[in-house]
């Protein structure tokens, strides 16, 4: 038997690419029913939260993309203030997944790194049915991540025939 979300009707999975352009994207059991970008940071991140929001219930599973300085990023730091945000924020009992930005990486067998395993990890994405955004794409990434992590049987049949 399935595991249902909170609301009866399949796990809720919404996953979130935090930064200055924050990617996510909503998906219930192994499939994606919305994506959509935030702009402007954080501030950006908490008008979507605190505004009538582009939400299909409450999410079972918060899936972010951690980010670890390590002196070579630019920038303010965008994604540390909405990830901040994401731990402060309640999500009324989701269960809260961090993953780092090379768990992208494992979603399959990809050869490159940098630009060109990221236009190998979306050409991936693209023979699966996925467009949209770069940061789009990274929070659907992190959430085939974690499915193929879990054995989700369906997803993998889905996504890794």
């Amino acid at each position: 038997m399935r595991p249902l979300s909170r609301q009866g009707n399949g796990m809720l999975t919404l996953a979130i690419d935090p930064g200055l352009s924050t990617g996510a994207a909503w998906f219930r059991e192994e499939e994606l029913i919305d994506q959509f970008t935030l702009y402007r940071g954080v501030d950006g991140f908490l008008e979507w939260w605190q505004a009538p929001r582009r939400w299909h219930g409450t999410p079972d599973i918060v899936i972010y993309e951690d980010f670890i300085f390590d002196g070579t990023a630019t920038g303010r730091g965008w994604s540390s203030e909405i990830i901040g945000a994401i731990k402060a924020l309640d999500w009324d009992g989701a269960e809260i997944v961090s993953q780092l930005r090379s768990d992208k990486a494992t979603l399959f067998g990809q050869k490159h790194k940098g630009d060109a395993g990221e236009r190998e990890r979306f050409a991936w994405l693209a023979e699966r049915g996925f467009s949209g955004t770069p940061h789009e794409l990274d929070a659907i990434s992190h959430t085939l991540v974690y499915m193929k992590r879990q054995r989700s049987p369906e997803a993998l049949r889905r996504y890794w025939g």
